[in-house]
């Protein structure tokens, strides 16, 4: 049964079924690696299915080849810069995934089942300069990675903007060691809100913190993925902050189990309290308040 999961995934992201079986068997059923091996041209195939091959036909996103391997199927808009280009910026990832949530949500509409987003290099970086200003404000260029909950509360912008889903801005925990970890984390995130608004979830694995947005859903319209990452990726070719337009929820956990693969311990560690904190993650759901006028501080001009 999960391996007929997992096979569907990988035929919804454009391989065929027997392409995609032959994968996971070599792989063990692991789905990562099992990408990997169709990525990588391992694999022998009769080319996309017949819905992928009508899409690709018309689609510059799949026809792109500059797309990075893990962000497969979707479109790819990079930045100049990173939250590194800027010394203050080094520990501000949190803060700029709560900036990155207010514009990206109030920048999502939804037309005829596509979500006309219009992003550019340079909206990427006036996200990433806003939230180090916003960062520069807290006070806390000092202080390594502060987390969601803590951040919220103490910046008027992020509270006059973004809705709780719960009562508090209360990080949902999950393991990165469960094999439906992610999936799971989203249902739980998902939970209580409003499906035709936007839904940002702000995913932090520490010292990491990264940012999905889900778009609203409305008259049957089908939703977009966004995935917003102010860290360069070399591994992926991505040397500035990027966000990626995914079509499908399977996208966006693929990309996420790439970016965040869990950690294998072996002897005594295994199942140890040591190995659930290597593979813990957490996520703090949001959804649009109302627009704010709070004043930012964007911080100077990129290091040299």
């Amino acid at each position: 049964m999960l391996k007929t999961m997992a096979a569907q995934s990988l035929v919804e992201m454009g391989f065929s079924l027997e392409s995609s079986e032959t994968a996971l068997t070599l792989s063990d059923g692991n789905v990562e690696a099992a990408l990997n091996l169709l990525l990588n041209g391992d694999i022998p195939q009769e080319g996309f299915n017949q819905q992928q091959s009508e899409t690709q036909a018309t689609s510059p996103i799949l026809n792109n080849p500059n797309t990075p391997s893990f962000a497969h199927g979707c479109q790819v808009i990079q930045s100049e810069i990173s939250q590194f280009t800027y010394p203050e910026g080094r520990s501000a990832c949190t803060v700029i995934s709560c900036e990155a949530a207010i514009k990206l949500m109030e920048t999502s509409i939804q037309v005829n089942n596509v979500v006309n987003m219009n992003f550019s290099s340079s909206f990427i970086q006036q996200i990433i300069q806003d939230g180090i200003g916003i960062y520069n404000q807290l006070n806390q260029v000092g202080v390594e990675h502060t987390a969601t909950d803590e951040i919220i509360p103490l910046t008027p912008r992020f509270m006059n903007s973004l809705k709780r889903t719960s009562e508090l801005f209360v990080p949902i925990q999950g393991l990165l060691s469960d094999p439906h970890g992610f999936i799971s984390l989203f249902e739980r995130a998902s939970q209580g809100s409003d499906p035709t608004k936007p839904l940002a979830i702000i995913i932090t694995k520490p010292p990491e913190t990264i940012l999905v947005v889900k778009s609203a859903v409305s008259d049957g319209r089908t939703c977009t993925w966004l995935l917003f990452d102010s860290h360069p990726r070399p591994q992926f070719n991505l040397h500035g902050g990027y966000i990626v337009e995914a079509p499908t929820f399977d996208h966006i956990v693929t990309m996420l189990t790439m970016l965040f693969p869990a950690v294998n311990l072996d002897g005594d560690l295994q199942g140890s309290l040591m190995a659930e904190m290597y593979n813990s993650v957490e996520a703090v759901p949001m959804q649009p308040l109302q627009p704010t006028t709070t004043p930012i501080q964007t911080p100077g001009q990129p290091s040299t």
